[in-house]
């Protein structure tokens, strides 16, 4: 079994990317704009964090919150 075939897995990954985007739209950055400040090397990585098409580490998700502000579980809280 990989993450890919994981329920629990694939909804945390859909939480955390729904959690991206509007944290972004909220600030009104773009991929480009996110990726930079979150220390994501690339905006293609970005974006596919975003879309919930890769499992990413607890670093990368570190990165994600101090580059957004946030607290590490407001990424991947259920929405409001």
């Amino acid at each position: 079994m990989t993450w890919r075939d994981d329920k629990a897995t694939k909804a945390a990954l859909k939480r955390l990317g729904a959690n991206l985007l509007r944290l972004r739209t909220a600030k009104k950055w773009s991929q480009d704009e996110a990726a930079e400040r979150c220390d994501i090397s690339l905006q293609q990585t970005y974006q596919q964090i975003e879309a919930a098409k890769v499992n990413v580490t607890m670093f990368t998700l570190t990165k994600l919150a101090a580059g957004f502000g946030v607290d590490l579980r407001d990424l991947l809280a259920p929405p409001r």
